[in-house]
């Protein structure tokens, strides 16, 4: 009886390890044979694992646990120039943001590259996240000292007052995440309003981490 469900199971193609593993536990005896089908049956289809899941193990002939893959490094890169002129209002950046769940934990590194056409201008940015969460920086900003942790949602200078000049900001983020999913936005705008162009140049860039 329990040989003609497998067979039939196999040649209508349902790889459906679990299915089969049912069967065996309730058809199929003596206890040797039901091993030995069991094991072969977890070797072609596996045992009815989720989706998307690694598998841990956990020691001879005990099943392993399945846990989640890791997300990697998320990479977020401006693809073009973005203008700012004649404003102090923080704005969205049209590419550097990414999305987070309720409760996870990222760490990130912002790398911008800012240049002004006029001088005595500079930038400012600062990060918008989901509600219930918290931002905080350390900046290795060249010509400033590292600084102690700090509100990564208040404005730092990310700019320099000079015209013409290309300013690299590199700068340190951890994000506490609270029970809300959202995006972790940059934001920024002029430091001193000026008519003229601060430009956040391509390659500007975002990587982040997720730690949990």
């Amino acid at each position: 009886m329990a040989d003609q469900k497998i067979s039939e199971l196999v040649e209508k193609t349902i790889p459906v390890g679990a299915d089969l593993l049912a069967i065996v536990d309730s058809e199929v005896t003596p206890n040797a044979t039901k091993k030995a089908l069991k094991s072969n049956i977890v070797r072609a289809f596996g045992r009815g694992w989720t989706a998307d899941k690694l598998l841990k193990g956990a020691g001879a002939g005990i099943d392993p646990t399945e846990i989640d893959v890791s997300s990697g490094t998320t990479i977020v890169c401006k693809t073009a120039d973005e203008i700012v002129n004649n404003s102090v209002t923080l704005q969205n950046d049209d590419h550097l943001f990414f999305p987070v769940g309720a409760n996870e934990v990222w760490e990130l590194q912002l790398v911008t590259r800012i240049i002004c056409t006029t001088a005595n201008t500079s930038a400012k940015a600062a990060f918008s996240v989901p509600t219930n969460g918290t931002i905080k920086r350390q900046t290795d900003i060249e010509g400033k000292a590292l600084g102690d942790e700090a509100d990564g949602m208040t404005t730092l200078e990310i700019g320099s007052t000079s015209a013409n000049v290309t300013c690299i900001s590199i700068i340190r983020y951890l994000y506490i995440g609270g029970d809300t999913a959202g995006n972790v936005q940059l934001q920024w705008a002029q430091l001193y309003q000026v008519v003229g162009d601060t430009t956040m140049k391509a390659n500007s860039h975002i990587v982040a981490h997720k730690l949990s």
